[in-house]
């Protein structure tokens, strides 16, 4: 019999850690939960034999509460390799959240079998196996539950995660000492204001949670506001720009009326030198302007166009090779907002640099729709250090923040990398459309 008790104090341990991968997942990169599934049950299993081993040397001690708060923080360094600070953050909270629970089904049941609870802990026996069945299974309801609720990851500023983890660790440890003491005392009146505790506790707990998720909410409304008025100041300069563009053309339709005057006037006098010269002059003057660049998408040809007049203004040379495929399963706005992005920090970085030149190539291998977009780049960056590059460095981070978010809608991968003095930003989609 005392097996059985050890190999449900085992499952115990191990639900309690696979929960607070769960429950930290929610939060921290919930789109990796399905991923990393194997791994989160490998590691959870090998913690458990860990907790379980210092179990039987004392079943409920501080050390042990300890060394399973660590074990949990190393899973999810480990299962999601980001946002360290709030993983932290997340099991301490987690940490408060299971004590209470725990406590309150002790106390509970301690009432109805009239019993101490102090005998619950620090004894294994069938009433302690009812007060674990029920708390994991309330645990892992709520865990559960909060993972269903929230629709996607949240992304909280990091004050409010030291907020938190502070008010959690609070909690925590004044949890921690009130069941301590239950394993000595067993005044009815010490028990009654423990079990006040604990639910105020759960209940302070979840107030936070409740908080912190509407700043999260409020956080990523302001993040996106901020794209959206970044995408109306993109949206403006191209329009500014093309208006421009036609501008150029407009004047050179007038001139071009001139022209043919002045050539019909010269024909007239049957002065053919000054025809030759004139017209040896216009082809040069043709040769220097911008001829227009057609790909069959007007969206990209205004965009090609009026940024390939911006980079020849500065002295860049601007090299194009692009061959749209027949359907493209990237929207008119997706690639106006790729392109326009990248373009833009394209020609910012390459007109510092001497022989200065930005290379777009746009073409479709097999289902793979590929676009490379390059630029001389003889500075030695580290790809972090590109956002702080730009005069205009928190749009031009969001620039690219946008770019990537555009790309992971289509299941693409993005890359940046320096290769021969050439920064290049390549993006793979694969264009299938159903």
């Amino acid at each position: 019999m005392k097996e059985f008790f050890w190999c449900i104090e085992y499952v115990a341990t191990f639900i309690e850690i696979f929960m607070c991968s769960y429950f930290c997942g929610t939060f921290v990169a919930k789109e990796k939960l399905s991923g990393s599934k194997n791994k989160i049950v490998l590691l959870s299993t090998i913690a458990s034999v860990i907790v379980f081993i210092l179990n039987h040397i004392n079943l409920f001690s501080y050390i042990t509460t300890g060394i399973f708060i660590l074990l949990c923080i190393a899973i999810q360094c480990v299962s999601y390799r980001e946002k360290y600070l709030l993983s932290i953050g997340l099991v301490v909270a987690y940490a408060a959240i299971l004590s209470a629970i725990d406590f309150i089904i002790i106390y509970i049941v301690a009432i109805v079998i009239d019993t101490n609870t102090g005998y619950i802990l620090s004894e294994q026996s069938f009433i302690r196996l009812i007060c674990i069945l029920l708390s994991k299974s309330i645990l892992s309801i709520l865990v559960l539950t909060l993972n269903r609720v929230i629709a996607h990851k949240k992304t909280i500023p990091p004050l409010y995660i030291v907020i938190m983890g502070v008010c959690s660790a609070f909690l925590l440890i004044s949890n921690l000492v009130l069941i301590h003491s239950e394993l000595d005392k067993t005044n009815d009146e010490i028990s009654s204001f423990t079990m006040f505790f604990f639910i105020a506790s759960l209940g302070i707990e979840m107030i936070i949670f409740g908080f912190v998720i509407k700043i999260a909410e409020g956080y990523e409304q302001k993040k996106t506001n901020l794209l959206i008025e970044l995408n109306n100041k993109m949206l403006q300069k191209s329009l500014d720009e093309t208006e421009q563009t036609f501008e150029l053309w407009r004047q050179s339709i007038h001139d071009y009326k001139n022209d043919i005057i002045a050539l019909t006037q010269l024909a007239e006098e049957e002065k053919l030198e000054e025809i030759k010269t004139f017209l040896q002059k216009e082809n040069k003057l043709i040769e220097q302007k911008m001829f227009y660049i057609k790909t069959g998408n007007s969206v990209v040809d205004a965009i090609i166009n009026t940024k390939q007049n911006i980079a020849e203004k500065q002295n860049i040379v601007f090299v194009v090779n692009i061959e749209l495929p027949p359907r493209n399963i990237v929207s008119n706005i997706d690639m106006a907002n790729i392109l326009g992005n990248l373009i833009d920090n394209a020609i910012e970085a390459a007109r510092v640099e001497t022989e200065s030149f930005v290379e777009i190539t746009i073409k479709q291998e097999k289902s793979f729709l590929i676009i490379n977009i390059k630029n001389k780049c003889t500075k030695l960056i580290e790809i972090e250090e590109i956002k702080t590059s730009k005069r205009d460095s928190e749009f031009h981070g969001i620039g690219l923040r946008s770019v990537r978010r555009t790309v992971k809608k289509y299941d693409g991968q993005m890359a940046m990398y320096i290769k021969n003095e050439e920064f290049n930003t390549n993006i793979l989609i694969q264009n299938k459309i159903d």
